[in-house]
């Protein structure tokens, strides 16, 4: 069973605590509630997020299809959630995996979802930003870079950024979390295009059960 198919939703003063590092003045938004700790079997939304997440090592076996699946299922997602208009006017940026490209555990996840999403329209979809050395994964270790440390590790790629962006910039990821890699990506967009606005998309938001704590 899939998540229900509905309309982006912004992060507002209710849900923003969930999130520290996002501030009033950024706009994100997101389509569904990821619980945390939780597996394929809680929910849709859960079920959906952890088959999208499956490691580049998973190809080739029968695991792989639902990787497959799951990433036509999120361009769909969006496609449908936001205006047709909205999409042609923005340029739509993906924010970089855990892992470099030259690192064989890299994971195109997002920029593939963007694909797809594009199809045959003329949508302008750019691997703005490039992680320029690997990072351990959330499932890795319990330690996260800091927003500091990934702008270091950021840089945007010179190769397409050559054209100027469209009316707005359009971040693209798969969780949000605490926001730092959303935030990193926006400073360094931002250094490169001050009078850009940027928003934050994702597929879904972090939440936790309620006898859970975050801390």
């Amino acid at each position: 069973m899939s998540p229900k198919k509905k309309s982006l939703i912004e992060i507002d003063d209710l849900t923003r605590p969930d999130h520290p590092n996002i501030t009033p003045d950024d706009r994100c938004f997101f389509l569904h509630d990821y619980t945390s700790g939780q597996g394929y079997s809680y929910s849709a939304t859960n079920n959906l997020i952890l088959n999208f997440k499956k490691e580049p090592d998973k190809k080739g076996t029968s695991q792989w299809k639902y990787k497959l699946r799951a990433i036509r299922e999120i361009a769909s997602m969006f496609r449908e959630a936001i205006p047709h208009e909205s999409l042609m006017e923005s340029t739509l940026v993906p924010v970089p995996p855990s892992k470099e490209k030259g690192d064989p555990r890299y994971d195109s996840r997002m920029s593939d979802v963007l694909a797809e999403l594009k199809g045959p329209y003329d949508f302008d979809v750019r691997e703005l930003l490039v992680q320029c050395e690997s990072t351990l994964g959330s499932h890795e270790s319990r330690y996260r870079p800091s927003i500091e440390e990934l702008i270091d590790n950021y840089v945007i790629d010179d190769r397409v950024a050559q054209a100027p962006p469209r009316k707005r910039i359009l971040l693209f990821d798969d969780v949000l979390t605490a926001g730092n890699h959303f935030k990193a990506a926006q400073e360094v967009i931002r250094e490169e295009y001050p009078d850009i606005p940027i928003f934050g998309i994702f597929i879904a938001r972090r939440v936790f059960l309620e006898e859970d704590s975050q801390f």
